[in-house]
This record gives structure tokens, sequence and C-alpha cells, in this order.
């Protein structure tokens, strides 16, 4: 169940939405899938795509460092679930949409992982303070030797992140405080 193979970042976050927008195209809610460009040099993408959408919220896909190959107690382990991130080095996501995230993956029995960090952050940033601020969150995926051209990741955790997506897209809240 392990992948291998180069730019990971954001193959897997591409992938999680195309198979994302399969299991929900018979979906009423309105769902916008967002594929951004220059997220490592200035989230440029994401800044310009809040102007053409008007979401009530935003939920990130990305993957981020794991740190089960440093720590045998690390909070980002390959094949334990996908990784939510409650804060970073630039932002803290938006609570309610975390917990809308945590109690789906409860009920669904996907375990999840939650990450604290002040290293990197992601599109959500952008997003989160563009036009007057977006309630936003990232789901991402831990992958080992990120920026490579040998990253792992675990399908697991990529198949487990589309589920919880689905199951909150079937019935999305539509306000988040």
């Amino acid at each position: 169940k392990y992948i291998s193979g180069k730019a990971l970042d954001d193959r897997i976050g591409c992938y999680m939405l195309l198979e994302l927008a399969k299991k929900l195209k018979k979906s009423k809610p309105e769902i916008h899938y967002v594929f951004t460009v220059q997220e490592e040099i200035g989230m440029y993408g994401s800044k310009t795509s809040i102007y053409s959408i008007d979401p009530d919220y935003a939920i990130v896909l990305d993957v981020t460092e794991s740190d089960d190959a440093k720590d045998k107690h690390g909070t980002k382990i390959l094949g334990h679930g996908p990784v939510l991130v409650i804060k970073d080095a630039e932002m803290i996501t938006t609570k309610c949409i975390n917990e809308w995230l945590v109690d789906i993956a409860a009920k669904h029995k996907v375990p999840l992982q939650k990450d604290v960090s002040d290293f990197g952050t992601t599109d959500a940033l952008r997003l989160a303070v563009s036009k007057g601020g977006l309630p936003c969150t990232v789901l991402g995926v831990p992958v080992r030797n990120i920026h490579t051209t040998t990253s792992i990741a675990h399908m697991d955790d990529i198949t487990g992140g589309i589920k919880i997506l689905a199951e909150l897209m079937k019935n999305p809240p539509k306000i988040c405080f």
C-alpha cells in the first residue's frame, strides 16, 4: 500500500480532488474543486481563485512531511491516516471545520492525525486572509522525503482523506463560525 514517486506534492492532492469529484458527481450541493498553482512560491493560485468563486468555507488538500522516520513517537506517520492541520507556522485553522472532519472520521472509523507545527504553511493562509477572511482548514497526507524524487506515501492515508471529505460533502454544512 506504499507508493513512491517524484512530485507527490501535490499530485496526491490533485488525485484526491479527482477521486472526490467522481464520488460526488451527482451531488446536489455546489462544490468547487480548485487546482491552484505556485503554492511553493507565494500561493498566488489560491489568492486569485477566491475572487472567481465565493465559497462559504474551504478545505485545502496538501501533503505534509512525515516524521515517522525521524521519531518513533511522531505525529505524522505513514499509514496512520490523513493529517488535519490545527496550526502551522502562519495560521490557525478554523475550529468548526476541524470539528466536522474529526467527527466524520470518528463516525466512519477513519484514523485521523492532528498536526500542530511551527513550520511551513499552505494555500489556506491566502484564503484565510482574503476578502475579509474565509473559514478554512487543511487536510493533508504524510509523505516521507517530501520534495524529492523518491517521496513515499501510503494509500490508506489518501483513501481515508477522500472518505472523510466525501462524507462531509454529501451533506455539507452551510455556516461556520
